[in-house]
């Protein structure tokens, strides 16, 4: 633990924060959570985080709604969302942090910002901000940047994750690397917090371009009728040149789908235009639509014959082994097959319960009686814990978005998104 540090500031304590909190309390570090919901951030941590229920015990975690308390803390980060509204960045939640930080501030704070944003936001957007409070920012508080890179469900602790860091100063940046370097195993410093910026929306604009892609290949080869998977897997074997992606039902959650149009707004404000991007997002939203179409092919009806047509849906969160739904795409699947007028229900053991619209779903229990009256059942999420050989051996049909059936054998009649064919016929 940096012996100068002892206390820690976390304002806003969502999918950000708390694993940002965790890290810090296990180095040693005392914790002061801030986030405006606190009865919210106590039931996902009870859910989600329990591990952290000890460390509130302890008292070495206080949550809190106010921002009194920062001023106890030697170091700040803000790990507030940093959404988009009607496709430009939305940082209001970035600038009433900051305004609620300015009573409080005290003379050699450290200030990390940790929210996605656009290049420029720290120097911009940040610095008039807490100028106001009339400490001079390289000499009286430091202030930095350094973007979150939290992987849900990934094999990498977060700790193992190298932490990129910025400073809006030379002694900015000393600061923030000294202490980042007591919680995490490499920390890389970049020249400029414009760099860290545009670093962190490169990476999620490199996943979506590259998924989206993959995806576009997927549609093509069900016209084609070649199987993606088998390409996929084919082309893995050059040593160099090449890194895989795989295809799904779209991209979801809180970063690849938001991340690269920050990027595409702050071009634009240079006279710029991404077109990656833009034709990115447009196939990513054909995903769901693809699908559906695929569905009558599968079942062996006519285009309209999805009318009363029973889909079980397995999996409904944007990721495999995590329980978020945050932009799921499974949200655009049921729209689609609710307008055509199918009848919907779903699995997930991470999703009780999901709400569209005015509808309540229930995660239904896979049985063998449940099964055998569906029609079609779609995997759009491949938890490890979806027992494959169980839906082959007891389904009728399955339409696999995730090319997690093969291998399997079993009665059921299975379709793998982006094969253009049922998996019997290339076996």
């Amino acid at each position: 633990m940096n012996a100068s540090i002892s206390k820690i500031a976390v304002i806003g304590l969502g999918n950000v924060g708390l694993p940002m909190s965790l890290l810090c309390l296990q180095q040693g570090f005392d914790v002061i959570g801030v986030d405006l919901k606190p009865d919210s951030v106590m039931t996902n941590i009870k859910n989600h985080y329990p591990e952290l229920l000890s460390y509130i015990q302890q008292d070495a975690f206080h949550i809190s709604s106010h921002y009194c308390y920062v001023k106890e803390a030697s170091a700040v980060l803000i790990c507030v969302p940093t959404p988009l509204r009607q496709e430009e960045p939305d940082l209001h939640h970035v600038t009433d942090a900051l305004e609620a930080l300015l009573p409080y501030l005290q003379p050699n704070q450290l200030i990390v910002l940790e929210s996605s944003t656009y290049p420029g936001t720290t120097k911009k957007v940040m610095l008039p901000i807490l100028e106001k409070s009339g400490l001079r920012v390289g000499k009286d508080i430091f202030v930095g940047y350094s973007p979150e890179r939290i992987d849900p469900g990934s094999d990498y602790t977060l700790k193992e994750i190298p932490k990129l860091v910025s400073g809006t100063t030379n002694d900015c940046l000393g600061k923030i690397s000294t202490l980042y370097s007591t919680m995490f195993s490499t920390v890389v410093p970049v020249s400029s917090t414009e760099i860290a910026e545009m670093t962190k929306l490169l990476e999620n604009s490199y996943r979506l371009i590259n998924i989206s892609f993959i995806n576009e290949l997927a549609i093509l080869c069900d016209a084609l009728q070649l199987d993606i998977w088998e390409v996929i897997d084919a082309a893995k074997t050059k040593p160099f040149g090449f890194a895989p992606f795989y295809p799904g039902a779209g991209i979801g959650g809180h970063c690849i789908p938001v991340d690269p149009l920050y990027l595409n707004w702050i071009a634009s404000k240079a006279g710029k235009r991404s077109k990656f991007i833009e034709a990115a997002k447009e196939i990513n939203g054909q995903m769901a639509q693809h699908i559906v179409s695929q569905l009558p092919k599968a079942l062996s009806t006519a285009e309209s014959g999805l009318k009363d047509t029973t889909v079980l849906v397995i999996g409904v969160t944007y990721k495999k082994d995590y329980p978020d739904i945050k932009g799921s795409t499974v949200l655009d699947l049921f729209t689609l097959l609710q307008q055509k007028q199918a009848v919907i229900s779903y699995h997930d053991p991470y999703v009780p319960l999901l709400t569209i619209g005015d509808k309540v779903h229930y995660s239904t229990p896979l049985t063998v009686q449940t099964l055998a009256s569906i029609d079609c059942v779609l995997i759009h999420t491949d938890h490890s814990s979806i027992p494959i050989q169980f839906l082959l051996d007891h389904a009728k049909v399955i339409y696999d978005t995730k090319n997690v059936t093969k291998n399997y054998t079993g009665k059921a009649r299975v379709f793998r998104m982006g094969s253009g064919r049922n998996q019997q016929d290339q076996s």
